[in-house]
């Protein structure tokens, strides 16, 4: 699917926090970026900036759905293939089977961990000391890593659950 593919490609979502002002950034298939308010990073403990990001991770990815089923109905009309209930026993499997999938990312040194549940549940631990450790552009590359690491751990479960569903010519499904 050639629309879904240049989607992908071109995606720009923006998301800011009303507590702290933090904003992010996601760009194409998921470069992301953080940013804080000058002087913020480091007046925040490890514990609220764990609370930031998984508010900032909701709000990109509410944004990203709504750009993805825009792209959809400007692409396909009234034959997009948006979200509709379950018209097979496969199709009620995978969405029960992808509500309770969990992808997991981190790091590449361990210091930042997300977590993903279901695509709607966001968990972010950040290591002790790493506010300390960490100027605020070393830390945004170690979001980048774990959100990385993130997206290919989802897509590679996606895929399984897909195979194991439909067989191995399902694990390249998009739609749905």
């Amino acid at each position: 699917m050639g629309a879904i593919r240049d989607w992908r490609n071109s995606l720009l979502v923006r998301a800011t926090t009303k507590g702290y002002g933090s904003s992010a950034e996601l760009n194409g298939r998921g470069d992301v970026w953080v940013e804080f308010q000058p002087g913020m990073y480091r007046s925040l403990t490890e514990a609220a900036l764990e609370r930031e990001l998984a508010q900032l991770a909701r709000a990109l990815w509410v944004r990203r759905t709504a750009s993805y089923e825009d792209m959809l109905t400007t692409a396909f009309g009234s034959n997009a293939p948006v979200k509709r209930p379950a018209a097979t026993p496969e199709e009620a499997a995978l969405d029960q089977e992808l509500a309770r999938l969990v992808a997991q990312g981190a790091s590449a040194d361990g210091r930042v961990r997300i977590g993903l549940r279901g695509g709607s549940q966001w968990r972010v631990a950040i290591a002790p000391g790493t506010v300390r450790a960490l100027r605020e552009s070393e830390f945004n590359v170690r979001v980048r890593e774990a959100v990385a690491a993130l997206i290919r751990d989802q897509v590679a479960k996606t895929r399984e659950v897909r195979a194991r569903i439909y067989g191995p010519a399902g694990s390249r499904r998009t739609a749905r």
